[in-house]
This record gives C-alpha cells, structure tokens and sequence, in this order.
C-alpha cells in the first residue's frame, strides 16, 4: 500500500497503517470505508504530522482523532465515541510509557473535547 518514495518513510507509514488497522480499529482502506480518505490524502497527512515532529504512536494517535472528528461531523455519533473510547485506552498506557508525549496528547484531547460540545457528545 505505501509503495512510494523511500528512506525509512514506507516503513514509517506502514507501521502507523498497522496501528491504525489493529489498534485503533479503523479500516484504512478507502474502499472498504468510504468514511477514510483516499490514499495520497492519507500519505500526505501521515508524512506532515512525521515532518513536524511526531513520532509513529503520535501520528497514529493524531489521524485516529481526525478520523473521529470526520465521524462526528458526518453524523456517526456512536462510531464516534467508541473510537473514542479506544483512543482513550490507547493513548493511556502511551503516555505513561512515554509513547506519546503529555503536550501531545493534551492538544488532540482540546481538538476531541471542542468537537465533542460542537457536535453534541461532549
């Protein structure tokens, strides 16, 4: 799936694809949820979170709440939340294993809460 270009990078996207997959539990392929984008969307997003500092569990992290915030906006409120209940579960032993650093979380949470109140869940 992650063909393109080279440098570590496919392995990079290939292990936040695998986390996304198994841990999070979303289904990466656009064709088999519409709901994900398409797959230079999702590289892109993958290679600008990694260029900005975050490593695999915070990019991870970051595209399963732009997934969740996507899920809300289009009115899958109880996908939603059970995604966000796993990310809470994930991102807690992440954090206390130094996985995902404390700023970073804290900042997706604003995003999870912000979205939450303006959609009705939190």
């Amino acid at each position: 799936m992650f063909g393109l270009f080279g440098n570590g990078i496919k392995k990079f996207r290939a292990d936040v694809d695998l986390k996304l997959n198994n841990e999070y539990q979303i289904i990466t392929d656009h064709d088999k949820n519409n709901w994900f984008p398409g797959l230079f969307k999702y590289i892109e997003v993958i290679d600008s979170a990694k260029e900005s500092g975050m490593n695999e569990e915070e990019v991870a992290m970051h595209i399963a709440v732009i997934y969740y915030c996507g899920l809300l906006k289009h009115g899958h409120k109880e996908i939603a939340e059970n995604l966000y209940q796993r990310i809470a579960s994930i991102v807690k032993v992440r954090v206390s294993n130094h996985q995902i650093s404390e700023e970073c979380w804290k900042k997706h949470l604003r995003t999870i809460v912000t979205e939450g109140i303006k959609y009705g869940i939190r």
